[in-house]
């Protein structure tokens, strides 16, 4: 029995419950973001190996397609932007400088700039969204009305 709450627990917890689905060019990401400076959500999430990074127009479509999403606070209000699709690394003055697209509250799809290990932003990380797989609740249901039949004719 612990072990089946442990496995519960364990799936609770490395799933986060607020990814929010996007579709773009007919592949669906789950989308989800961390506060941080790049190197420190880097280090957790990958976010140089997602599927745009190096691809300007992914970032684009999906900053566009994800926008403002309800419950999200900017971490600068005054910018007052979604999360940051990271996309490139570059060199700027020395130290590794990342550039993203974002989506303003205006609909605007700018290009956003922040050193890497400096700059705290709302970072987007995911991935292409898994297949869901039947519900196995219509086998559950039927094997009980199953054992109710059977337990039925049993008595008689």
């Amino acid at each position: 029995m612990k072990t089946i709450f442990a496995l519960i627990l364990a799936l609770g917890i490395s799933t986060p419950v607020w990814a929010i689905p996007i579709t773009v060019n007919s592949t669906t990401y789950d989308i989800s973001w961390e506060v941080g400076t790049f190197d420190t959500v880097n280090a957790s999430r990958g976010l140089d190996s997602l599927d745009w990074w190096g691809d300007n127009a992914l970032a684009t479509a999906l900053a566009q397609a994800l926008g403002m999403p309800t419950g999200f606070t900017p971490v600068y209000a005054h910018l007052n932007e979604g999360p940051l699709f990271g996309f490139s690394e570059r060199l700027l003055n020395g130290q590794d400088f990342i550039v993203g697209r974002t989506r303003r509250a205006d609909g605007a799809i700018i290009a956003r700039g922040s050193y890497a290990d400096t700059n705290q932003r709302a970072w987007a990380y995911g991935g292409v969204a898994a297949p869901v797989p039947e519900p196995s609740s219509i086998v559950l249901l039927m094997l009980g009305l199953a054992g109710l039949c059977f337990s039925g004719k049993a008595r008689r």
